[in-house]
């Protein structure tokens, strides 16, 4: 697990993602690929309406504040509402 301090992943987009929030995430090597990935995903199976039904700007919102804050691994299937999730 390493903090990235100062350090930006390459990800990251000046005047688009909070830095100061991505300054605290961890980000760690995904494997031997080259990758730097967030600790932290996100799950995107809420966004296909599983649990209750979402509107199409509330999955953008939200999809939207965890990229800001660092998030660059987003876990997602077809099967999350027919494909909505993607």
């Amino acid at each position: 697990q390493t903090s990235m301090g100062d350090a930006k992943p390459k990800t990251y987009v000046e005047g688009f993602h909070d830095a100061d929030a991505v300054s605290r995430m961890p980000y760690r090597a995904l494997g031997n690929t080259g990758l730097t990935v967030s600790a932290l995903g996100f799950g995107g199976s809420a966004l296909g309406g599983v649990f209750h039904a979402v509107s199409n700007e509330e999955c953008i919102e939200v999809v939207t504040s965890a990229l800001k804050a660092g998030v660059n691994v987003i876990d997602t299937a077809p099967w999350y509402g027919h494909g909505k999730a993607e």
